[in-house]
């Protein structure tokens, strides 16, 4: 847990040292929006809608696993609380030759 938050901070001073090097101001043009923006932002906001779309893409195969989990462990639970009849030997049986 400290190293995640130790790791976190250092991400966090990064960022803004990036941020206040990358201050100049950029144009973006995307089909005919045009928006002037400092360059941190610009990237920032480029990664945001890429990790967004990562995970619409994702997600589905992730819902798809754990859907799939529940079900085998289900199965799984109903097979051990309704274990098959085992067919029992009875001494007669084993004795007795079949004719």
């Amino acid at each position: 847990m400290r190293a995640y938050m130790i790791l976190a901070l250092v991400i966090a001073i990064l960022s803004a040292i990036f941020a206040i090097q990358n201050a100049t101001p950029v144009t973006v043009n995307i089909y005919g929006f045009i928006a002037e923006s400092s360059l941190a932002v610009v990237l920032m906001v480029t990664f945001t809608a890429g990790v967004i779309t990562s995970l619409l893409v994702s997600n589905p195969a992730v819902y798809i696993r754990e859907r799939k989990k529940r079900r085998r462990q289900a199965d799984s639970n109903a097979q051990d609380s309704d274990p098959q009849p085992s067919p029992e030997v009875t001494q007669e049986s084993a004795e007795s030759p079949d004719p």
